[in-house]
């Protein structure tokens, strides 16, 4: 007997499915089955709950034996909410004991999203005061190379004058 502890929210879709497939039926997905439930879950026609229920309740994961501990109450709570009224009065029911939750992960992602905001404030800070200082530098190098060619052209010049007076005399 096999008995699985499946955290349906720890993987993607494509990596919940084949997952699914290894842990439920024993075996790596096929095509057909990973399109179906691709196409399933992105366009919202069935949860990840729904996913592992049917494939628990398959011929496929008798024959193997495999135990999920947990799912019976949320599968059959997924189920009871298509149900048109029920699971519309269900659904409202569960959103509103979910929402502590909800709050308290709402106010992580805040936090986590403040934090990764700050830092890349400070990266783009630090970058432009590496650019500012690269800008000073170049400025002053610019400004000594544009003196150089004011004094050469300035000896040129008093040269090319000398040279006129010379001619004259």
């Amino acid at each position: 007997m096999n008995t699985i502890f499946l955290n349906c929210c720890f993987f993607s879709d494509l990596d919940f499915i084949k997952n699914c497939y290894r842990a439920i039926l024993n075996r790596e997905a096929d095509a057909s089955g990973i399109n179906y439930y691709l196409e399933k879950i992105r366009t919202g026609k069935l949860h990840k709950i729904d996913i592992i229920g049917r494939m628990y309740l398959s011929r496929e994961s008798k024959l193997n034996d495999t135990k999920i501990k947990g799912i019976w109450p949320k599968f059959i709570l997924r189920t009871l909410q298509r149900i048109p009224i029920l699971g519309y009065i269900l659904r409202l029911f569960v959103s509103i004991l979910r929402l502590p939750t909800i709050v308290k992960r709402n106010e992580i992602l805040e936090n986590q999203i403040s934090l990764l905001i700050s830092q890349e404030n400070e990266q783009i800070y630090n970058k432009l005061n590496t650019l500012q200082e690269n800008n000073n530098k170049l400025m002053k190098e610019i400004n000594n190379n544009i003196t150089m060619l004011e004094t050469g052209l300035s000896n040129i010049v008093s040269e090319i004058n000398s040279k006129k007076g010379e001619k004259n005399d």
